[in-house]
């Protein structure tokens, strides 16, 4: 409600109290009318859930001596927990007792092609790969009694385009704003981190291309989730759609 205030101009008020179902989330009053403003978020429960299972499968292990970081796509599959993290172990434990090195890289990063098929480890590697992996990297656990591991997501995607999912929050959300008749409707969109593509093409200040109905909307708004970030910041970053135009960035009002 700030960031709409702060590029329309006027003044916002929270408007869902709880005492009666469907209540949009906040009015907004500017010179030209009242805005009634639903605010959602993109959220994607499967990267989600797979987040929460890589993180799991982190900690310590007394069975290896060093940090280990490695990194899988963000289209890495489930994995079955527990074989999953003994198969991984075993691995690393082969690397690490044929390895005097206080850090290195195993694959990905620095190392290329022609460095990885020459590696000691080319089986290791292979098997890692065959997991999933396509990044690990190894440091001499100095200040710790164990070694640990710590699996992220991480690698290059296509940016893709939203509008699917802001299709799917729009007609969630609709019945909401449309028992608003006297007002400007609009449904302001945060993108979680667990929309990767769509987050980091919004961070990089590239907005959507595609344009949709708005379907008795006034505007739709869409921002990329950070938290403990104020209005401003987040104002150059912040893109909105109106009916029959394109997207538009979104600036600071001035009368």
């Amino acid at each position: 409600a700030e960031i709409v205030s702060l590029s329309l101009g006027g003044t916002w008020q929270h408007h869902d109290d709880n005492s009666r179902d469907a209540m949009v989330d906040c009015l907004v009053e500017t010179d030209r009318g009242l805005i009634a403003l639903e605010v959602t978020s993109v959220v994607n429960s499967e990267f989600r859930d797979l987040a929460a299972e890589l993180t799991l499968l982190n900690g310590e292990s007394e069975e290896l001596v060093y940090e280990w970081s490695l990194t899988v796509p963000w289209s890495f599959k489930r994995p079955g927990r527990n074989v999953f993290r003994r198969r991984l172990i075993s691995i690393l434990k082969t690397v690490e007792m044929s390895s005097t090195a206080r850090e290195f890289e195993l694959f990905g990063g620095s190392l290329d092609t022609e460095g990885e098929a020459n590696s000691p480890y080319i089986a290791e590697i292979l098997q890692l790969k065959d997991m999933g992996f396509f990044r690990a990297h190894a440091t001499f656990a100095e200040l710790r009694r164990h070694g640990s591991i710590y699996i992220g997501l991480g690698g290059l995607m296509s940016p893709g385009n939203p509008a699917s999912s802001l299709i799917e929050r729009r007609d969630k959300k609709i019945k909401k704003l449309l028992a608003f008749p006297n007002a400007d409707r609009h449904l302001f969109v945060w993108v979680h981190e667990t929309e990767p593509a769509m987050l980091f093409r919004l961070l990089a200040m590239n907005g959507p291309t595609e344009a949709i109905e708005l379907s008795g909307l006034d505007r739709i708004w869409i921002a990329p989730w950070q938290e403990n970030t104020f209005a401003e910041e987040l104002l150059s970053r912040t893109w909105m759609l109106t009916s029959g135009g394109n997207w538009q960035r979104a600036v600071i009002f001035e009368s």
